[in-house]
């Protein structure tokens, strides 16, 4: 018979979830709309301002491709490169695009991504972005 004190990992797991619960808290307080994706381009957490944007349930949008979440029309970059989400994955990506929400609306929204890097291996576990809509200029205002 063999026995195992499991208490300090019981507690490493208790501290882990606590940081994991405090980092979703703090992502959903966030007033700009974020989209946080695995490695794959699959969403794994969004935030209400996200919802709100996209006209799309965090329940619909969660374990989807981005691409099939957030329908990206145009981009309006001084490059004129395409937007890629996986291009995220190596450098962050600043711009402008038309995007469709799920009530068929194009909306221009600012969007800055940025890759998820592990500071201690290196590694990219997915990319974080911000969409914000964008101002509209005086001449557009209805």
């Amino acid at each position: 018979m063999a026995l195992f004190d499991i208490s300090e990992a019981e507690q490493a797991h208790r501290e882990a979830h606590r940081a994991q619960n405090w980092l979703k808290c703090v992502i959903q307080a966030i007033p700009k709309a974020i989209l946080v994706t695995d490695a794959l381009g699959f969403v794994r957490h969004c935030n209400p301002a996200a919802e709100a944007l996209t006209h799309r349930p965090a329940s619909q949008m969660t374990g989807s491709q981005i691409e099939k979440c957030i329908p990206i029309v145009s981009n309006h970059t001084a490059t004129r490169s395409a937007l890629s989400f996986r291009m995220a994955l190596h450098e962050p990506w600043f711009g402008e695009v038309e995007i469709v929400n799920a009530a068929e609306q194009r909306l221009t929204v600012q969007i800055s991504a940025s890759p998820i890097v592990d500071k201690e291996t290196g590694d990219t576990s997915g990319v974080v972005i911000v969409f914000e809509e964008a101002e509209m200029a005086p001449w557009q205002a209805h």
